[in-house]
């Protein structure tokens, strides 16, 4: 099998790890995290926790999905801005499929109650939580102000 390997991921690829990586430091969570740039997806991107097919799971606790060419740094028509309400940056959507995978690591969802919704996305808890928490991570005084 050949392996290809990214030598110079996109600039916000790699805010998005520094970021991944000082929270999960400050809140001392030793998770190993992969982060897959993954061009053939039809989302901008995903973190799922397993696939259920017939009597077997497969278990992707690490890894998060992203396609950086889905993303709204390469398509201008789609509005969007980093650390605002609309974010479907590719640093917005890998910090987005990040707090999914915190939820699921803490199971936060079952703690969380808020109703504010920001976007088009936060259509059910799960999508609500995570981009309440993108928002907290990326610009947390725009979230109070708004919440």
């Amino acid at each position: 099998m050949v392996k290809i390997q990214v030598s110079k991921p996109e600039k916000e690829v790699k805010a998005a790890a520094k970021l991944i990586e000082s929270f999960l430091k400050m809140n001392g969570l030793s998770d190993k995290l992969t982060i897959c740039l993954d061009y053939s997806l039809k989302c901008l991107g995903i973190y799922y926790y397993y696939d259920a097919t017939e009597d077997t799971k497969r278990v992707n606790p690490n890894k998060i999905y992203v396609n950086p060419t889905a993303c709204a740094d390469f398509h201008k028509k789609k509005p969007s801005g980093y650390g605002y309400t609309n974010d479907f940056t590719c640093q917005g959507v890998l910090l987005h499929e990040f707090c999914h995978f915190v939820d699921r690591r803490r199971g936060l969802e079952y703690k969380f109650a808020s109703e504010t919704i920001i976007n088009k996305n936060c259509d059910t808890a799960p999508e609500r939580l995570a981009e309440l928490f993108r928002l907290y991570i990326t610009n947390p005084y725009f979230l109070f102000t708004i919440s």
